[in-house]
């Protein structure tokens, strides 16, 4: 909350705008979690109902982690050369592992699979982003 209504610098204004925004929907995102959770709490649900807000609840999770790269790709696309691919890269392998031990255990086509496969791209296409950037930086600063 301190970050949200700290005074900026006017130079910080869309990387604020953009950590705000981000905020606001992790708030809402919170207020979605806690409702799921409680729904899932209730007495007399079906397991299918509970499934079905267990699904709900892993896209509200990965809702959450989109938001929150909203920040971090409005910073690497402004300031390319302040991000490094190979954490990105790092996250991205962990992910496919978590993703092959979710096949193990519930199969290809679980629900499980949603939380693995959007971390996958989301590093993923962090990581292609930065290299691609920290390139065509590199390109454009190089006299040809």
């Amino acid at each position: 909350f301190v970050f949200f209504f700290k005074k900026h610098d006017e130079a910080d204004g869309n990387e604020v705008r953009v950590a705000k925004f981000a905020f606001l929907i992790d708030i809402g995102l919170t207020v979605a979690y806690i409702t799921v959770a409680r729904a899932a709490e209730q007495q007399g649900i079906s397991p299918n109902e509970r499934m079905s807000l267990v699904g709900i609840f892993l896209i509200i999770s990965n809702a959450s982690t989109v938001v929150s790269f909203l920040p971090i790709l409005h910073g690497a696309w402004h300031k390319p050369e302040k991000e490094h691919p190979l954490p990105w890269t790092i996250w991205t392998c962990a992910y496919a592992l978590l993703g092959c031990t979710t096949i193990a255990e519930y199969g290809v086509d679980s629900l499980y699979m949603l939380y693995p496969v959007s971390n996958i791209l989301l590093h993923g296409l962090m990581a292609l982003i930065v290299t691609a950037l920290q390139v065509l930086g590199k390109k454009a600063a190089t006299p040809s």
